[in-house]
């Protein structure tokens, strides 16, 4: 009786991973159509929202790990909306995240602010930082 109950709860454990897997496999899978996306549009929906500031984030946290990326690389583009001259690679920093979400939230309060606003409001000393601070 107790192995029954044991590989019932094991076989729904494994049904809940697999499910968690493929839905956030179908979330970073990029669409199929060429189209041109916004830069913050990380999962490259149409929309810049919360979710594409907590992609970037988590891609900035899996660098921090010295993990691999989870984005395809078009994703991993969108998701580095602040560039510097000397900037090496192509992943997301904390600040990126950082200037999508703030994008993503006056957008949905009805401001129409771009995305360079949001970058010159939040981060107004970019221009005088060094690289290796970010």
């Amino acid at each position: 009786m107790k192995k029954k109950i044991l590989a019932i709860l094991s076989a729904a454990v494994l049904g809940c991973c697999a499910l968690t897997a493929t839905a956030f496999a179908e979330e970073t899978a990029a669409p199929e159509t060429e189209q041109t996306y916004q830069p913050g549009d990380v999962d490259m929906d149409g929309e810049i929202t919360a979710k594409d500031a907590l992609m970037a984030l988590q891609d900035y946290v899996d660098q921090l790990a010295n993990k691999e990326s989870r984005l395809i690389e078009q994703q991993l583009s969108l998701s580095v909306v602040i560039h510097l001259e000397n900037q090496s690679g192509q992943r997301p920093t904390i600040w990126d995240a950082t200037c999508i979400l703030r994008y993503a939230v006056d957008h949905t309060a009805g401001k129409n602010t771009t995305m360079d606003e949001v970058i010159t409001k939040m981060c107004p000393w970019l221009k005088n930082i060094k690289e290796e601070f970010l």
